[in-house]
């Protein structure tokens, strides 16, 4: 067992050792297998909490220290505790391999095809994991109000009764969130019903089976009733117990684009409500609108976060969000935008600042206070006019702030602290940093707001096992409800002058802006703790460090058989590759023979990737069939990627490529030596309900050189261009795309380019390139010299019409249905030796079906057919089939 990291995170990894020594070998004795190797990479590159598990083509972890604050999903006594449970989880479940796969691993090794179990559904594997995060430790998310709220509504809609929707798939809310909380809901019913390890079971009955997909045999043989009835009772139960505990009290909601509209903040003039946005179409906003909910408009775009503050003049709203800095961490800032005219300034540059709140005084700029994130923990800070910081508080380890409020006059901060699961409001002294608990029990308390410099407005979820709004004065007595708080109430905001509040509420399809009467309620008594004693931490592992190598990883650990056709030959052959834990280094080794030629193929490749920039090795020796007999290539390839610029909003790289090529037949032989330089710069955008890229563009630029100097027998070179851009019109997307390619030097080809078809791009070799799209026209025929060239220039233009978002599968059948769309489109393209005629141009329309599935659970696909015309000279009609979008 290894865990790598790097020195700043050190302690963490220390403290990942010792719980994977302490929880790996319970998981292995419960799931009766034994891990043969573990290695896990703790690191901190990222300002957002996750892990990472997979078993091919070894046990490998990736657990990123950066903990949630608890406010957002429920807290917990160690984020490290809960996420290597739930990773180790993963491996020890894949890890099962019985009957004919364990005897196909003594055979072909840790082969992908061996390791069936990951092909279950992801609400299984998902749910499996959270179940064991939510028995190992003292919360998980088995345990939240949040996971209890998410799917008590999804029954009371419907959509839990649907098994396909608890699916990585889906891109309606919940999002991400459904195969975890759906998953982990169902299996702790089934345990209520058929034993505490029945979940597990089903499990290690899978593992025994030769089938590699889920159906209802597989829970029969554990429970004796098929999933889909089991699934069936599961959901009619959770609504019948939801209905039962609905919320008497409904709030008037102010938006209902529901997904996630929330931290309404109001402005200083008590005139605008300002709050944070985000739907399943488009960008993240920060967007004002009046207190009835009229005037809703957006004021500027938003990647991340949701916390925002007011200037003290209501000039400016400050916010925080993520973006990539360095260009390889990502990192939270603060910003702010100008109300008045919707221009943004960046305040901070990779300080991993989030939660802002602004002073109370009227300087410009005004006294910032916010949470600064470390590895091991997060503080509060202080931004002073002058743009220095200042340190608030000291915490120990798997401290997590969350929320800061200055009070109106300025004299104290109120914020939500997690220590040890115990998530509470305390108030911070600015001038000394000295914290007073205002609540101590692992009740849920968060989201603080003032209502006077005397009484904080707060969301929790200490009674009812719903979220609902509480008030409390700034000594901590008088714990109160609002008397007219519905359930699923979050981030409070109490306008004191119309004796309301403000908050983001949440239903089945998400979370929108609501108001209620800021009415008190009866005193609150002390609350009641259900959970169990959390376990305490161990001792950061002790042994010595030394330094990464990464050659002890890269021993070929599988050997999988293969057949494919290439060249009209069905060829069948064996493979291996490896990668090191930190994604240095990656090679893969292929050999085959080929059924007509019987000759034998192979190829290498090794990628090395330090970041700036990453080198890739290729070499390959192949037999292939052709009209001369036996056509034999070889071929070295050495590439250079170098990352210019990349941001959440747009990407840049620059490719170097250097390779040399012979092929010989039995009548003569051509050496290829090209050196080329390919250029891109990226903005294209997507969204959960997108059927396209929706916004932006995508500029591409390549050249190539036949040189002597690579051992070259031609002297030409080339050069292509290719633009593109994505437009929206109302609820459908207009594409475009213009290119062309020129070649030059004195020896060029007649054939360099050609058009015909979909694009087939062969950027590297001196003849046969076709990168432009013309559907209506047949694939270029050698003998039919008008479809040959020096010179290219090619433009399409697609209309792609959303026709439906399904969103569906059939059970547990690996195959979901996501978008369908419908697609016209207009390609035209002139092709010519030393001049382009555009008298001369193709063009042709075409009209396509689209879909876009997800295969096996989790691979993403884009299915594209239809027919094209052509509209001129040798057109016809044509059939048309790509797999992803034809440009």
């Amino acid at each position: 067992m290894k865990v790598h990291f790097h020195t700043e995170v050190e302690a963490p990894a220390r403290r990942t050792m010792s719980l994977i020594l302490e929880i790996l070998p319970r998981l292995e004795s419960r799931y009766r297998v034994t891990i043969p190797s573990l290695d896990v990479v703790v690191q901190d590159a990222l300002d957002a909490p996750n892990g990472l598990a997979t078993s091919f083509p070894y046990p490998l972890v990736e657990i990123r220290t950066a903990s949630f604050d608890g406010a957002d999903s429920g807290p917990t006594e160690s984020w490290l505790r809960m996420v290597v449970t739930h990773e180790l989880t993963h491996i020890v479940h894949i890890e099962q391999a019985r009957g004919i796969y364990g005897a196909g691993r003594r055979v072909f090794g840790r082969a992908p095809f061996l390791f069936h179990d990951a092909l279950q559904p992801t609400w299984f594997i998902e749910g499996l994991a959270v179940r064991e995060e939510t028995r190992g430790t003292a919360f998980g998310r088995g345990r939240h109000t949040f996971t209890k709220m998410l799917v008590d509504e999804a029954a009371r809609s419907g959509q839990l009764g649907r098994l396909d929707q608890a699916t990585l798939g889906l891109d309606l809310w919940p999002l991400g969130n459904a195969p975890y909380l759906f998953g982990e809901e169902f299996l702790a019913w089934l345990e209520g019903k058929f034993g505490e390890g029945a979940a597990r079971d089903v499990a290690l009955s899978h593992g025994r089976n030769l089938r590699p997909y889920f159906d209802s045999r597989t829970f029969r043989e554990v429970t004796g009733i098929g999933l889909s009835v089991l699934w069936r009772d599961f959901a009619r139960e959770r609504n019948r117990t939801a209905s039962a505990s609905g919320d008497a009290i409904q709030p008037k909601l102010l938006t209902t684009r529901a997904v996630l509209q929330t931290a309404p903040r109001i402005s200083p003039d008590g005139v605008w409500i300002a709050y944070t946005s985000r739907a399943l179409d488009r960008m993240g906003e920060i967007r004002l609108m009046a207190k009835d909910g009229t005037s809703d408009h957006r004021l500027t775009w938003r990647l991340s976060g949701s916390a925002l503050s007011w200037s003290r003049d209501g000039r400016f709203i400050v916010f925080d969000e993520t973006n990539v800095v360095r260009k390889f961490e990502s990192r939270s800032d603060l910003h702010r935008v100008n109300v008045a005219t919707g221009r943004r300034e960046r305040l901070t540059s990779g300080l991993r600042a989030s939660d802002p709140d602004v002073g109370p005084t009227q300087a410009d700029p005004s006294p910032i206070v916010f949470v600064q994130r470390f590895p091991d923990r997060t503080e509060l800070r202080w931004l002073t006019p002058g743009g220095a910081r200042r340190v608030l508080t000291t915490s120990t380890a798997g401290t997590e702030w969350s929320h800061p409020r200055f009070s109106p006059q300025g004299d104290a901060v109120v914020a939500a602290r997690m220590v040890d699961g115990f998530l509470d409001l305390v108030l911070v002294d600015p001038s000394s940093g000295a914290v007073t608990e205002l609540t101590h029990d692992r009740a849920v308390d968060a989201e603080p707001a003032w209502l006077d410099n005397e009484t904080i407005v707060f969301r929790s979820d200490r009674e009812n096992e719903s979220f609902r709004l509480f008030m409390v004065n700034r000594d901590g007595t008088s714990l109160r409800r609002l008397s007219a708080s519905p359930d699923n109430a979050f981030a409070p905001e109490p306008d004191a002058g119309t004796r309301s509040v403000f908050f983001a509420h949440y239903g089945a399809k998400g979370y929108d802006i609501a108001r209620a009467p800021l009415a008190e309620g009866v005193a609150v008594g002390a609350f009641v703790d259900p959970f169990p004693i959390a376990q305490p931490e161990p001792e950061p592992y002790p042994g010595l460090s030394k330094p990464y190598s990464a050659v002890a990883a890269l021993g070929p650990r599988f050997y999988t058989p293969f057949t494919e056709v290439h060249s009209d030959e069905w060829r069948l052959g064996l493979a291996t590759a490896a990668v090191d834990p930190l994604f240095r280094v990656t090679y893969g080794l292929l050999a085959s023979i080929g059924a007509e030629t019987h000759k034998p193929n192979a190829l290498g490749y090794v990628r090395y990737d330090r970041f700036l920039p990453s080198f890739t090795a290729l070499a390959r020796v192949d037999f292939s069939p052709s009209s001369f007999g036996v056509t034999r290539t070889t071929e070295g390839r050495l590439s250079m990627d170098l990352p210019l610029e990349r941001s959440v909003l747009r990407s840049q790289t620059m490719n170097v490529t250097v390779r040399r090529r012979r092929e010989t037949d039995s009548t003569a032989s051509l050496d290829s030596g090209t050196a080329a330089l390919i250029w891109q710069l990226d903005s294209t955008k997507t969204y959960p309900m997108s059927i396209s890229p929706v916004d932006g563009f995508r500029i591409r630029g390549a050249a190539t050189r036949e040189l002597k100097a690579l051992g070259s027998d031609l002297a030409f070179g080339k050069i292509i261009a290719d633009a593109r851009a994505y437009a929206r019109l109302g609820s459908t997307v207009v594409a475009l795309r213009l290119g062309g390619g020129w070649t030059y030097g004195p020896h060029v080809p007649g054939n360099a380019y050609s058009v015909g078809g979909l694009s087939s791009p062969a950027l590297l070799d001196p003849v046969g390139d076709e990168p432009a799209v013309l559907r209506g026209f047949d694939a270029p025929d050698p003998r039919d010299v008008s479809r040959f060239g020096r010179k290219l220039a090619f433009g399409n233009l697609d209309w792609r019409i959303p026709l439906s978002h399904p969103q569906r599968g059939y059970r547990a059948f690996p195959f979901f249905v996501r978008h369908l769309r419908l697609t016209a489109s207009l390609d035209s393209a002139v092709i010519g030796e030393s001049t382009l005629d555009f008298r001369s141009a193709r063009f042709g329309a075409s009209i396509g079906l689209g879909a876009d599935l997800f295969v096996g659970h989790r691979l993403p696909v884009t299915l594209q057919g239809g027919l094209g015309q052509g509209l001129n000279r040798d057109g016809r009609t044509v059939p048309w089939f790509s797999i992803g979008f034809p440009f």
